[in-house]
């Protein structure tokens, strides 16, 4: 069965030390190592979060359930971006479980759960062509791989929710020549390469997490919380400093700033069109 490929799948994949670095943020001890010293890496961090909840909302009346609205696959699509094409993934590599893992494993750590991808939790992976964004005079193109974990109602878990990890993107720069090939230097990207990985880039890490839960209210009513964080953290070798026609202090500003753009771009508007269809399904 699907639900059984899925348990082997994730009991055989095996952690390596890349994979940890690419998905789970890490602080790191040479953050604020002197300018000058030429040997030791600038990390540079683009950081953004945002949170919205639904006004308090009407439960399904019986034999409706909040598992019947989120168990529906076009539901939880609804919670991405409108203008993104979102692509099924049909049989996910080792790597990519690996890296669910990983991702799981670093994020539930950090709000304190405990409901690692199992057998129990279906889970499926997308691909996203997200719209472009802009950053440091260069337009980025990116195609992300999604993993989507679906939390149905437990003892444990008393209502449902979904976990949405951030588990590659592939980018490609466009814009003036000389912005572009900075951009890549900066990123390590390799020649040769059309575009670069946040997997294979030897210098660029990003990771992301959504998650969306219902949370009961008085009087019988349920609100949707919907959380996001976006990270990403680039290695800049102090001998490309000089070539920067801008501050690390602009740098890091104008990276968070447009990671923020884009969340407050989409959350909202997703989340509406997810109340709606709530709203639409009960009623029915």
């Amino acid at each position: 069965s699907e639900a059984a490929r899925q348990a082997t799948m994730l009991a055989s994949a095996t952690p390596t030390d890349e994979t940890v670095s690419t998905i789970c943020p890490k602080e790191e001890e040479n953050a604020n190592e002197p300018l000058h010293d030429k040997k030791t890496p600038r990390l540079i961090k683009f950081k953004a979060s945002r949170h919205h909840k639904t006004p308090p909302l009407n439960m399904p009346k019986h034999p409706k359930t909040l598992d019947d609205f989120f168990s529906q696959e076009k539901h939880c699509d609804l919670l991405f971006s409108a203008e993104a094409t979102l692509t099924p993934v049909p049989n996910p590599s080792l790597e990519l479980w690996d890296m669910l893992r990983h991702s799981a494993n670093y994020y539930q750590d950090y709000d304190g759960m405990n409901v690692k991808p199992s057998k129990d939790t279906p889970i499926r992976f997308v691909e996203l062509a997200n719209a472009p964004m802009h950053f440091i005079g260069v337009t980025l193109h990116s195609t992300a791989t999604v993993g989507i974990q679906y939390l149905p109602s437990s003892q444990q878990f008393g209502i449902p929710e979904f976990h949405f990890y951030l588990l590659s993107t592939n980018l490609q720069a466009r814009g003036p020549k000389p912005l572009v090939w900075l951009f890549y230097k900066l990123i390590g990207k390799k020649a040769g390469q059309e575009g670069i990985s946040t997997v294979t880039a030897s210098r660029f890490q990003t990771s992301g997490y959504t998650r969306v839960w219902a949370q009961p209210s008085p009087r019988n009513k349920v609100v949707f919380h919907n959380t996001a964080r976006l990270e990403s953290k680039l290695r800049i070798p102090s001998v490309l400093l000089s070539l920067m026609p801008f501050s690390i202090e602009h740098l890091e500003q104008k990276g968070s700033e447009s990671l923020q753009t884009a969340i407050d771009k989409d959350m909202e508007p997703a989340a509406e069109r997810f109340q709606e269809a709530y709203m639409n399904w009960i009623s029915e």
